[in-house]
């Protein structure tokens, strides 16, 4: 009840300047999708490659001519160097495995300290919303979520950590970080991403540099990362669309995508 109305209180206070709203994109998109702004996939339904996330063509279970709809988790490291792994399922439960994506790959050296500071505060006011892409998948009941999950305050919070708690705020103890997923109350909100998020959310980004084989994506803008929200793009994401290629965000990801680095990050996100 209380973590309710503490988000509650956020949003009226802080609004869309503190990152928290219940649509994708913020403010600034397309939604078409009625009360749930996110129906499927990687917040919609993608088409190709790294994310695997597309709704493919209809067909049920076992039917002859029935097309694999693949939607996969987010790719994971387990914080072991590049090799990552990833679980991806037929939503049309065609039965066979026809372009089934990879479930092994090496994510490509994308730069970290660039990620932290340039990328990952795009992805926490843009997607992290918890209708969105701040959702954990669901393996053991065959819902692998969507191809990007992003941990971020006040949002998704990993499970099975502690959170220091804020003497600053009503002496609050330590926190298991699983109770501070949807709240912005006291440590919930002041304490940054813990390494093990900041290494998931950092993986699951880069493995949109790969496509659909698990090989490096010659042109970068063919990453769904910039090609499932861009305005005028094919992809559905729901009917949001955030960025054209000319805005700064879709340039920053771009340049992250295709090399960029950058020599020291001191972020306390």
């Amino acid at each position: 009840m209380m973590r309710g109305y503490c988000l509650a209180l956020a949003v009226a206070i802080f609004g869309t300047a503190a990152g928290i709203s219940t649509g994708c994109g913020g403010d600034d998109n397309e939604n078409t999708g009625g009360s749930n702004p996110c129906p499927g996939g990687i917040c919609g339904s993608g088409a190709n490659g790294s994310s695997s996330n597309g709704s493919g063509a209809n067909g049920s279970g076992g039917e002859a001519g029935c097309i694999p709809a693949w939607v996969c988790s987010p790719w994971d490291t387990m914080g072991n160097g590049d090799g990552a792994t990833r679980t991806c399922v037929d939503t049309n439960n065609c039965g066979n495995d026809a372009d089934r994506p990879t479930e092994a790959a090496n994510l490509p050296a994308l730069d970290e300290n660039y990620y932290r500071c340039n990328v990952e505060p795009i992805m926490d006011r843009l997607c992290s919303q918890l209708g969105c892409h701040g959702r954990e998948p669901d393996l053991a009941n065959g819902d692998p979520g969507r191809g990007l999950r992003i941990y971020h305050r006040g949002r998704l919070r990993i499970t099975g950590e502690i959170l220091q708690g804020e003497p600053g705020c009503l002496n609050q103890p330590d926190q298991n970080s699983e109770d501070c997923i949807g709240s912005v109350e006291c440590a919930c909100w002041t304490r940054p991403h813990t390494p093990t998020e900041w290494q998931r959310n950092y993986d699951a980004a880069r493995g949109f540099g790969l496509d659909n084989g698990g090989a490096p994506l010659m042109d970068a803008t063919a990453s769904e990362l910039l090609a499932q929200p861009l305005k005028g793009g094919g992809l559905p994401h729901a009917g949001i669309k955030v960025w054209n290629p000319s805005d700064a965000n879709y340039q920053t990801i771009q340049a992250w995508l295709e090399g960029a680095t950058l020599a020291n990050c001191g972020t306390t996100n």
